[in-house]
């Protein structure tokens, strides 16, 4: 009788989510953000770059590289500064090529098995967060740490592999989630 007990008790408690289902669901809760800022800095060999990019849902974004005029991106449409004027450029499959940073993708590859470690609590910036690592094998082959907030948003995504031949490395820092005062217009 105390082993069926001990079984049925068991079997009643909620299942602990593992670190998977923890970055899927942060994962989800970024896919939802209707505004976000991010900090990027990256290199790739011996080039480095270091950018900002603020998001409006569902495909605006202000992307401001270090010394440069911030450019628009508005669906498959870029607006450029040149010599002090604004210039629209139709781009095909620009939406999807900055969409990477919005890779709705990245929970299918989850669910198909990508292995997801806690890596435990870090402060990062003087808030506690849960910290994860996993391996990626598309676009690239690469290793990556992601930083969660105790309310579920990733604050910081750290990623580095090979591209090219050439080392890779990017750090993205995400701040102003569905933020009012991110507003980005077609000029």
């Amino acid at each position: 009788m105390r082993y069926l007990f001990a079984i049925l008790l068991l079997v009643s408690l909620p299942a602990a989510a593992t670190p998977k289902d923890e970055v899927h669901a942060a994962y989800t809760r970024f896919l939802a953000m209707k505004t976000f800022k991010a900090g990027i800095d990256s290199s790739l060999g011996k080039h480095k770059s270091s950018s900002t990019v603020e998001y409006v849902a569902p495909d605006r974004y202000r992307v401001t590289n270090t010394g440069q005029p911030a450019n628009l991106i508005i669906g498959n449409s870029m607006y450029i500064t040149m010599d002090g004027h604004q210039m629209k450029i139709p781009m095909p499959g620009l939406k999807d090529m900055i969409g990477q940073y919005r890779n709705p993708d990245f929970l299918k590859d989850l669910e198909a098995g990508v292995v997801v470690e806690s890596m435990g609590n870090e402060n990062l910036n003087g808030q506690i967060t849960k910290k994860y690592r996993y391996t990626m094998t598309k676009p690239h082959a690469s290793s990556n740490m992601m930083w969660v907030a105790a309310n579920g948003d990733v604050l910081q995504v750290d990623t580095s592999g090979m591209m090219n031949k050439q080392p890779f490395h990017t750090i993205i820092r995400y701040s102003l989630y569905n933020s009012p005062t991110i507003k980005i217009a077609a000029p």
